[in-house]
């Protein structure tokens, strides 16, 4: 309730400022995750991950941290879609972030976690999908990416973030194994 009046409010507001337009997106994207971690309600999450991106994609492209936040709603409709073993449309969003998040650290090595991150999740889309061509897949994503996580990780060892996907990337490579056996 409290993100819907939130919502309510913010699409009052200018829809020439960036910034609201940011913070409108940021708050239907919030309130997804709200639905698809906690409700349940994967529809209701579904729709409101599609309004963040819709209004994250009209946003300038010369921000980073616009086009991070409209990577992140990528990834996690991603999450939902393979959740929901939509695997096609869950490969199409995450490819969408990958490449947002490839731009952006390219210009800024601050971004480098959250590229590794939506490569990882590729790997995990791979993984659920347990086909042996998808398991390949998986595994040439987790090899290429677990040494510069690694390397994330020795430069900033206590990054929750780092840790956080170096612990995913190790999990994801043991499934891997035992779905390979």
């Amino acid at each position: 309730a409290i993100y819907e009046k939130a919502i309510a409010i913010q699409e009052q507001l200018p829809k020439d400022n960036p910034e609201y337009q940011n913070d409108l997106a940021g708050a239907y994207h919030n309130l997804a995750i709200l639905q698809r971690k906690h409700l349940g309600d994967y529809d209701s999450a579904k729709a409101n991950y599609e309004k963040a991106i819709e209004i994250g994609e009209q946003l300038p492209k010369d921000n980073p941290e616009y086009q991070n936040d409209l990577a992140n709603a990528y990834n996690n409709l991603a999450i939902l879609l393979n959740k929901q073993k939509k695997y096609e449309s869950a490969e199409l969003n995450i490819n969408s972030a990958i490449a947002i998040h490839q731009r952006l650290s390219d210009l800024n090595p601050k971004f480098l976690i959250d590229f590794l991150n939506s490569k990882y999740l590729l790997a995990s889309i791979y993984v659920s999908r347990r086909k042996t061509n998808t398991l390949l897949k998986a595994h040439e994503i987790l090899d290429e990416i677990k040494p510069l996580a690694e390397k994330c990780l020795a430069d900033n060892p206590n990054d929750s973030r780092a840790q956080t996907l170096n612990k995913n990337i190790n999990n994801l490579s043991d499934l891997r194994v035992k779905a390979e056996r």
